[in-house]
């Protein structure tokens, strides 16, 4: 969302194009290795959620304060103009995240404990990047269509609330 107010469709949906190649990535990571150390371990699965409840709560934090700045909210430029970096930015988020590991942990431990080939896990991961691509991606178009800018601007402050609230919410249940 950040990219396409501040830089436009396409280098939104070029990070789109990263973020749908880190869940194709998390996935297949996930099915053909990590979940069996994962289940191997079982304290590291409560600490991708410690992680993950870290960074929502970091996230959480950003948003309040946001919300509660003073002055107008400016979306200015981002050093992402399409292409390569922008692709990269995508999938580096998404690889990075830690709520996407525990996404894709639980995902493979429910789906690694079925009887299931090689070839439905590859689809199945191939289907977790196009999920990602169509949310991301009507994000990206919505968020960087001129009149949805112009009311995001002026609620900002609202929607920061919102959605510090919502993580918030989140970091104390993990």
């Amino acid at each position: 969302a950040a990219t396409a107010l501040a830089a436009g469709r396409r280098a939104a949906l070029t990070v789109v194009a990263g973020i749908a190649t880190g869940a194709v990535v998390w996935s297949l990571a996930m099915f053909f290795g990590v979940a069996a150390l994962i289940t191997a371990y079982p304290a590291s699965t409560r600490a991708l959620s410690i992680a993950g409840a870290a960074y929502l709560a970091y996230l959480a934090l950003k948003g309040f304060r946001s919300a509660l700045s003073s002055g107008t909210p400016v979306i200015g430029p981002r050093d992402i103009s399409g292409g390569y970096r922008s692709w990269l930015h995508g999938m580096t988020v998404t690889l990075a995240n830690p709520k996407a590991a525990l996404f894709y942990a639980s995902l493979a431990l429910f789906i690694n404990g079925l009887d299931v080939s090689r070839e439905i896990l590859v689809g199945m991961a191939i289907v977790f990047g196009v999920e990602a691509a169509t949310v991301y991606g009507m994000m990206g178009i919505l968020f960087s269509a001129s009149g949805f800018r112009s009311f995001y601007i002026g609620h900002s402050r609202a929607f920061d609330f919102v959605f510090a609230c919502f993580f918030s919410v989140l970091a104390l249940l993990m």
